[in-house]
């Protein structure tokens, strides 16, 4: 697979970053200051936008991945990486949050989190980040700055990885269509459970969609103080070895301009553990995205409203939304912000 990246690869012209410094002049010339108030109607992008469409599309209808290179990120401000980010999400459809905080654009940066703390949410800390999928449809990641050692990307397909568990270890493959605790570590919405009950894979309307992140299955454990049958457990074990086998896996290394876009029905991706010695930390920025109508949301079973609040497509399936389902407030900081326990 890695020998026909260009399949995969979407190399930013000069035109599309033409179009984005014009879009970025616009903004400022018209006052416009909170980046939640961009999209395609503020933010025109004439040839780049319908790239971003067509893009989606295929990240959702099928490879279910790419890379886009070329983001000038070393001549934008802080301010202006961001909204230009985010308004390229909003061609594809709703940014969502990803945190209790409200982040519609979030920083995966080591803040110092103790990874061995069952409420830590790995992507604060420098721990490697076991393969999982996020709460939403699409997630891109624009690297800023890369680790001096490792932190390297890692992309699988959920689907493939189906096909064989149920040609290999069949009996693993139907535990995995039953239901695991999974915990929310502390990001709980109004009139939920601190943990909820869903199988990993899932077949709907003729396709196959996973959810799973084991952090959050070890997380329940710790939580509750039930511990995973043996067999669960060697059904993850088959899970996680097929994801990280040369057969199914691909290697990235992100590098400053990049951003990996994801669709998360359909593959799932991990990080390698790093280390910061240099001037500049690894640092990503990340966005979730809703798909719109031009570019179409995969079907989803009901079950996915314990994780994604609705399975209807459109601006409320999928993010972190504790406070209800229309009065979180969203915001795009600049850089990360601690997490506050409540």
């Amino acid at each position: 697979m890695a020998q026909r990246s260009y399949e995969w690869t979407i190399e930013l012209s000069h035109e599309h970053v033409r179009e984005i410094d014009d879009a970025l002049a616009r903004t400022k010339a018209n006052g416009v200051r909170e980046i939640v108030e961009l999209g395609p109607e503020n933010f025109s992008l004439p040839t780049l936008g319908p790239t971003l469409e067509d893009m989606g599309r295929e990240l959702v209808h099928g490879r279910g991945f790419a890379l886009m290179r070329n983001f000038p990120v070393h001549r934008y401000s802080s301010w202006e990486r961001c909204a230009a980010f985010y308004a390229m999400g909003r061609y594809m459809g709703t940014c969502v949050p990803q945190n209790k905080l409200g982040h519609v654009v979030g920083h995966v940066k080591d803040l110092g989190g103790d990874p061995n703390d069952p409420l830590t949410r790995l992507y604060t800390t420098s721990a490697a980040q076991p393969y999982h999928t996020d709460s939403a449809d699409i997630v891109g990641l624009l690297c800023l700055s890369q680790a001096t050692e490792g932190g390297h990307s890692q992309v699988t397909s959920s689907v493939a990885i189906w096909n064989a568990l149920v040609e290999r270890f069949p009996e693993s493959a139907a535990t995995l269509q039953k239901e695991f605790v999974v915990s929310r570590k502390g990001e709980v919405p109004v009139g939920k459970e601190a943990t909820y009950k869903i199988p990993i894979f899932h077949a709907h309307e003729g396709r196959c969609a996973a959810i799973y992140d084991r952090s959050f299955i070890n997380s329940a454990v710790a939580l509750t103080g039930v511990e995973l049958s043996k067999t669960q457990t060697a059904a993850l074990d088959h899970l996680d070895a097929l994801a990280c086998s040369d057969e199914l896996r691909l290697d990235m290394t992100l590098e400053p301009g990049d951003i990996q876009w994801l669709h998360n029905h359909t593959t799932l991706h991990a990080r390698s553990a790093f280390k910061n010695e240099g001037a500049e930390p690894r640092h990503l920025v990340r966005m979730w995205v809703s798909p719109n109508e031009r570019v179409g949301a995969m079907p989803l079973p009901e079950i996915f409203a314990e994780r994604f609040g609705t399975v209807e497509p459109g601006p409320m399936r999928g993010g972190i939304r504790v406070t209800g389902q229309s009065n979180q407030s969203l915001s795009c900081p600049l850089d990360a912000e601690p997490m506050r326990r409540t």
